[in-house]
């Protein structure tokens, strides 16, 4: 067996091992996975190959050699684990972060070096060409999206007295209620838009407990699975949505080998989509206008988060004092020790430009969906899975967003890597 095919099989392995943890609450094991990707990943070179295959593969084993290294897996574990620093379930989040603090500086150093010997200048500059994207192009279009929304979003923290703690119960305070049933409201989604057959190879868990959603491809496309909690809120219904379209490109994913695999700012834009989509189908305008006062306060939110992830990967050191540096505009900050609590800084880095990037592409296409095809929904499905979901990953984000002619979104050429 090739590298490819192993590294699909392992690959797929840990999507189920995460299952397991998530929606089963087994405690499993991820190092001995993780290592052996690290040993698939560092025998692999594939210079001078100009093929799409070959670059995505080279991708891949560049990365992995940073994100599956021994030292970081255990390192990643560990943060994400938080019996290892014995803290009260009751500790506030700055303690929590004060635990782990030392630990996550340790993660982004050596991050860092490993970058660096794979000839990058950071672990900032390798995850962005991993992505397809510019740093610089990045940078400047998370400047314009937190500028744009930061003004808005900090009079309503203001006004509702939100802090990082309560931020999630204050958002879904503000959508108001939904349906009870999740996975049957958003069927409707999926009959409108004419997918049945792609989710015919997607299941739902629901938990109880305070868990808001994700989808796990445990085997592309036959086997997706989308975890949500049982909630009876609008916001959880946009998280559903927005887990579906995560599920709905797997399900409809005909690539192979690597192709199945994903990265992730793509794999966000497509759950973006999908959530744009059903608030233009399903959602009423006065459940749009609270969505509207969610999404502005989280654009400003992630926009800013990303921005310090930026900064703190510069100066780890200096994790205290660049988080009040960054977020004390939009929010207070009464413990900057909660920096390092931050599961995207630690199991999820460099991920957040996924959600911003996801906004304008999810506008640019029920924009052009809407023009296209006004009257049929079903189009919409159609056109979604040829033009989004059927490439896997033989197709840029770019690439997919030629397809929208002249609603492609100018604003993003500057974030593509040429």
């Amino acid at each position: 067996m090739g590298f490819e095919a192993e590294y699909l099989t392992r690959f797929q392995e840990r999507q189920t091992l995460l299952f397991v943890d998530y929606a089963q609450g087994e405690s499993v094991d991820l190092l001995p996975v993780e290592a052996s990707m690290y040993g698939l990943c560092s025998v692999y070179r594939g210079e001078g190959s100009r093929s799409r295959r070959d670059r995505v593969l080279a991708s891949v084993a560049t990365r992995g050699r940073v994100d599956w290294h021994p030292i970081v897996s255990d390192l990643r574990m560990r943060l994400g684990d938080r019996s290892a620093y014995a803290i009260p379930d009751a500790a506030s989040w700055g303690t929590v972060g004060a635990a782990m603090e030392n630990d996550l500086v340790e993660l982004i150093e050596i991050r860092n070096r490993l970058a660096i010997e794979e000839g990058f200048a950071s672990y900032a500059h390798l995850a962005m060409w991993a992505e397809g994207l510019d740093l610089d192009g990045v940078k400047r279009f998370v400047v314009a999206a937190r500028d744009s929304t930061l003004p808005g979003a900090h009079r309503t923290v203001d006004r509702e007295h939100m802090t990082l703690e309560t931020w999630f119960d204050d958002l879904e305070r503000f959508g108001g209620p939904g349906p009870d049933d999740v996975p049957t409201a958003a069927s409707e989604l999926v009959r409108l838009l004419g997918l049945g057959e792609a989710a015919d190879r997607i299941s739902w868990v629901v938990r109880d407990q305070p868990i808001y959603g994700v989808a796990f491809a445990l085997e592309i496309p036959d086997d997706v699975r989308i975890l949500v909690g049982r909630s009876g809120s609008l916001s959880a219904l946009v998280v559903a949505y927005h887990e579906l379209g995560h599920a709905l490109g797997h399900a409809s994913n005909r690539a192979t080998g690597v192709f199945r695999t994903w990265e992730t700012t793509t794999d966000e834009s497509m759950a973006v989509v999908m959530e744009a989509i059903a608030g233009r189908l399903l959602l009423t305008d006065d459940e749009r206008e609270h969505i509207a006062v969610i999404e502005q306060c989280e654009t400003a939110r992630i926009a800013t988060s990303l921005l310090f992830e930026f900064a703190v990967n510069e100066r780890p050191g200096e994790g205290r004092t660049l988080f009040t540096e960054w977020h004390e505009p939009l929010v207070p900050i009464d413990d900057p020790a909660v920096w390092a609590r931050d599961t995207f800084r630690s199991i999820d880095p460099f991920y957040l430009q996924g959600y911003l990037i996801g906004s304008v592409v999810a506008h640019a296409t029920v924009e052009f969906l809407s023009d296209r095809f006004p009257d049929d929904p079903n189009e919409w499905g159609v056109w979604l899975v040829e033009n989004y979901y059927a490439p896997g990953r033989a197709a840029t984000l770019s690439d997919r967003l030629d397809a929208l002619g002249d609603h492609r979104p100018r604003e993003l050429d500057g974030v593509f890597r040429l």
